[in-house]
């Protein structure tokens, strides 16, 4: 890894994101490399649309919405406290199909390392993402790390 010049964090605004945000700034400091921070939005979604209505309860995606805000929150607070250090941070929003928005982001600024999380989230998470993380690892380029915080 001594090539590693541009590291990409994928977050998704989840609480398993602020480890892999947490260790793309580590690597971003040990390497000297740029640090990339791409959050991922699947947009508003509409259970009805999707035909499971039943499968999700309003109050489990209420959940998940005010989750994602505040994983957010923190994550910002992060990327502020290690640009207040010196570490310069470029912070990407993204809302589309997010293996091709990966893929065109990796392509663009010639991403070397991605950084992701390895943990499982909610089922709610699980559902929207699992096989986006599966579409990401297998389309990708580069090199590819998961991360996963150990429970206490």
């Amino acid at each position: 890894m001594e090539d590693v010049r541009r590291i990409l964090v994928v977050s998704r605004s989840t609480k398993n994101c602020r480890f892999a945000v947490e260790s793309g700034v580590s690597l971003a400091r040990r390497y000297q490399a740029e640090l990339y921070v791409l959050y991922l939005s699947p947009g508003p979604l509409d259970l009805d649309s999707l035909h499971m209505p039943e499968r999700f309860l309003p109050e489990e995606y209420g959940k998940y919405e005010s989750g994602q805000q505040a994983a957010e929150m923190i994550v910002d607070q992060i990327i502020r406290q290690e640009e207040e250090k010196g570490l310069p941070i470029k912070k990407l929003i993204r809302h589309g199909e997010p293996v091709a928005e990966v893929e065109k982001l990796v392509a663009h600024e010639k991403i070397d390392l991605i950084v992701m999380p390895a943990q499982k989230e909610g089922f709610f998470e699980q559902f929207l993402f699992e096989g986006d993380t599966r579409g990401i690892i297998r389309a990708m380029p580069c090199s590819i790390l998961l991360v996963k915080k150990e429970s206490p």
